[in-house]
C-alpha cells in the first residue's frame, strides 16, 4: 500500500465535514417539493359548522327564573272604554254664571236666557273732538255677567254752513260685551270719531242679540251736539 504523503493528511478532517453538510443539505431540499399531508376524512360523516344561539327578535333574552311566555299568548293591546252608543263622555267643565246657564234665573222657558237690551242714549266722550258713546240698558229679567252682542253705529255729519260746504258719513260695526244686571245700563264706545269744529253729526246706533224678546226698542238716533 502506497501512504498518502504528509502535505494532504491534514485536509482529511475537512473534507469528512463538508461531506455531511453537503448530504444535509441534499435531504432538505428534497422534502421542500412533497406535497402536505391530506387530513383524515372517513366517507360518510359531514362537517357542520358549530350553530349560533338563537335569540329573539327584539334582543332581549329572559333572565334566570322569568318564566318565558308560551307559543300561542299575545298581549292584548290596551283599548279605554268607551260610552254606550248615544250617550256622552262626561265632561268636568264647569258651568259659566248662572247669566249664561240654559235656565239660569229669568228663564221663561226654563232653558233659554232672555233679556231686554234697549239703547237709551248716544254721546260723545270729550267736545269738540272726541268719540261717541253709547248706553245699553238691560231691562232684564236675566243678569248678563259677559254677554256677547253685535252694535251698528252711523254719523252722517253735515257741514255748519250748510249740506253745500261739506259733510261726512262714519260706519263703525262691531261685537261688544254686555255686563249689567236688570235696570243696570252698560256704556259702551261706537269705535266713531267725530270733529264738531266742522260738523253736527246724526247719530244713530242699533244692536242685535239672540235673548232679546223685544228688539223692537234696539235702535236709537241723536244729534250730537245738540242744537
Amino acid at each position: 500500500m502506497k501512504k498518502i504523503s504528509h502535505p494532504f493528511r491534514k485536509y482529511l478532517p475537512f473534507l469528512a465535514i463538508s461531506a455531511l453538510v453537503l448530504s444535509a443539505l441534499a435531504c432538505n431540499f428534497s422534502q421542500l417539493g412533497q406535497p402536505a399531508p391530506e387530513q383524515d376524512f372517513q366517507p360518510g360523516e359531514e362537517q357542520f359548522a358549530p350553530e349560533e344561539e338563537s335569540h329573539p327578535e327584539d334582543g332581549s333574552q329572559p333572565q334566570d327564573g322569568e318564566p318565558r311566555p308560551e307559543e300561542g299568548q299575545h298581549e292584548e293591546p290596551f283599548h279605554e272604554e268607551e260610552p254606550p252608543h248615544g250617550e256622552e263622555p262626561p265632561h268636568n267643565e264647569e258651568c259659566p254664571p248662572e247669566s249664561e246657564c240654559p235656565g239660569g234665573p229669568g228663564s221663561e222657558s226654563g232653558n233659554e236666557i232672555q233679556a231686554d237690551l234697549d239703547v237709551t242714549d248716544i254721546f260723545p266722550d270729550n267736545l269738540p273732538h272726541g268719540r261717541l258713546m253709547a248706553r245699553i240698558t238691560n231691562n232684564g229679567p236675566t243678569v248678563l255677567m259677559s254677554w256677547e252682542i253685535e252694535m251698528r253705529c252711523e254719523a252722517h255729519g253735515v257741514s255748519w254752513g250748510g249740506p253745500q260746504h261739506g259733510s261726512e258719513d262714519l260706519v263703525e260695526e262691531q261685537r261688544i260685551i254686555i255686563q249689567a244686571g236688570p235696570g243696570e245700563t252698560w256704556e259702551a264706545d261706537t269705535g266713531i270719531t267725530i270733529d264738531a269744529n266742522l260738523y253736527q253729526y246724526e247719530v244713530t246706533c242699533e244692536i242685535y242679540s239672540d235673548i232679546d224678546p223685544n228688539p223692537g226698542n234696539n235702535f236709537y238716533m241723536e244729534l250730537v251736539p245738540p242744537n
